[in-house]
C-alpha cells in the first residue's frame, strides 16, 4: 500500500524572517527512484525520522542522518527506496547567519550533516522529533530549539535587506538596491559576495526558482 503525508507549517512571527516554512512528509510503498533537489534562495535542512539521506552532489555520495545545503545554482540527486520520513526546513540566509552561526558564503553550495555546525542542537533536534508522534508538536519542538538560538542574533540588516529585494517580485536592480540602502553599487556587490558567496546576478537568478512570499514544497 502506499502513502503520501505532506504537511506545511509557517513558523511563529518572531522566526519568519529567518525560517521560511517547515514541511513535514512521509512516503512509503512507492517504487525506488531519485527526487531531485533544485536551486533555491533557501539553505535546506533535512531532519530524517527514520533512515539516513542519501545525497548525490559534486561528484560525491554520501550519508546524513541530519543535513543542511547551502545555496546551490545546480540541483542535487537524492535516491531513495521508495521510503522517506522527515522534516524539511526552508532557512532565509538570515537564518543561517542567526540560527546556524555563519554566513552563507562559508556553507557555499556544500551539503554537510546538520550536527556539525550546531552540534548537540542537531541531535536533540532528531532525537526529540523522532519521539513524537504528531506533526504538529514535531514543528513545536523546531520552533522551541530554534527561538532559543535566536539569543546568539546579530544578522546585518542592511546586507539581509539587500538580499530579499535581490531574490524578491522578480528580483530588483543592484543599482536600485544600492541606493536604497545608501552604498555604492561596488559596495554592495562586494557585501553580497561576502556573506552570501554569489553575484547579485545569481541571487535574482535564485529568487526566479522560487518565489520566497510562496509556499515551499515538500520533499
Amino acid at each position: 500500500m502506499q502513502v503520501f503525508v505532506g504537511v506545511h507549517r509557517v513558523p511563529p512571527p518572531a522566526l519568519r524572517q529567518f525560517v521560511h516554512g517547515y514541511d513535514g512528509y512521509r512516503l512509503s510503498g512507492f517504487d525506488p527512484g531519485v527526487h531531485a533537489g533544485l536551486p533555491s534562495p533557501y539553505l535546506t535542512v533535512v531532519l530524517s525520522l527514520d533512515r539516513p539521506l542519501t545525497v548525490q552532489a559534486c561528484g560525491f555520495d554520501d550519508s546524513y542522518e541530519s543535513l543542511v545545503g547551502g545555496l546551490s545554482m545546480s540541483p542535487v540527486a537524492l535516491p531513495h527506496d521508495g521510503n522517506q520520513h522527515g522534516i524539511q526546513i526552508s532557512m532565509t540566509p538570515m537564518g543561517s547567519r542567526t540560527l546556524l552561526g555563519m554566513p552563507t558564503s562559508e556553507l557555499g553550495d556544500l551539503v554537510v550533516e546538520l550536527r556539525d555546525v550546531i552540534g548537540s542542537d542537531a541531535i536533540e533536534l532528531r532525537e526529540r522529533i523522532a519521539a513524537e508522534s504528531t506533526w504538529a508538536a514535531r514543528f513545536a519542538v523546531c520552533d522551541e530549539v530554534f527561538a532559543r538560538r535566536l539569543a546568539d542574533a546579530n544578522p546585518n540588516a542592511d546586507v539581509h535587506h539587500g538580499w530579499r529585494r535581490l531574490v524578491g517580485d522578480g528580483g530588483a536592480r543592484v543599482a536600485d538596491v544600492a541606493d536604497e540602502i545608501g552604498w555604492s553599487r561596488r559596495h554592495l556587490v562586494t557585501k553580497i559576495r561576502t556573506e552570501f558567496g554569489i553575484t547579485p546576478k545569481d541571487a535574482v537568478r535564485l529568487g526566479r526558482f522560487t518565489d520566497p512570499t510562496s509556499t515551499c514544497a515538500g520533499t
